[in-house]
């Protein structure tokens, strides 16, 4: 919703010449089987007159908002063509990569969670409402399915490299790759995991 007001007090031009206003999964939904859809990720359960006179927008330059598993449409002939896939097969709405993750770990029933760790590490409970904001925790909350929200928080585990680097080189620009870390390898490789009792959380 910020974009959209971003783009209409920003770019006024691209904004009044716009024909549709929506996310990536519905610019996909709309190529693969004409339907334009996405799912409640994006930030709303559903468009209101009120909310589209909010925008400045009209509810039919937006797209349908689905369930990231119902069916969208059928997939067009002529993407059939460039995928290799059958004409015709379903295609769903989908989500991003929280929900997904959510959806796929069974995670979809009120006090459910499920912990996504990777270059962020998250936490996502399904939840009546959205959670408060919090001033000193990285708190986010979205619309998910059915009314139910995902709410959580993150914390970037990348941040580790930068702590480590500065110990080991203090006043370093922050990481932007391992290369800065070759050297330091080949002492390290010989000595076992928690050598003098060292432990490494970075969550």
């Amino acid at each position: 919703l910020g974009r959209i007001a971003w783009l209409r007090d920003q770019r006024p031009q691209l904004f009044t010449n716009c024909a549709h206003i929506s996310d990536a999964r519905g610019l996909l939904s709309y190529w693969l089987t004409g339907a334009f859809a996405s799912d409640a990720s994006i930030g709303v359960q559903g468009w209101t007159p009120e909310l589209a006179a909010i925008l400045g927008v009209s509810l039919n330059m937006l797209p349908e908002i689905r369930l990231p598993w119902e069916v969208t449409g059928r997939l067009l002939p002529e993407f059939a063509r460039r995928t290799g896939l059958p004409a015709g097969i379903p295609v769903v709405a989908g989500s991003g990569d929280g929900p997904c993750a959510n959806i796929g770990a069974g995670a979809l029933h009120l006090s459910e969670g499920c912990v996504s760790l990777g270059a962020t590490g998250v936490v996502r409970v399904v939840l009546p409402r959205p959670l408060p904001v919090h001033a000193s925790i990285p708190i986010f909350s979205y619309p998910f399915a059915n009314g139910l929200w995902l709410g959580g928080s993150y914390y970037p585990a990348r941040a580790c490299l930068q702590w480590l680097r500065n110990l080991l080189e203090p006043g370093a620009p922050p990481p932007t790759e391992w290369g800065w870390l070759q050297p330091y390898l080949p002492g390290a490789s010989p000595l076992p995991p928690g050598v003098e009792g060292l432990v490494l959380l970075p969550r």
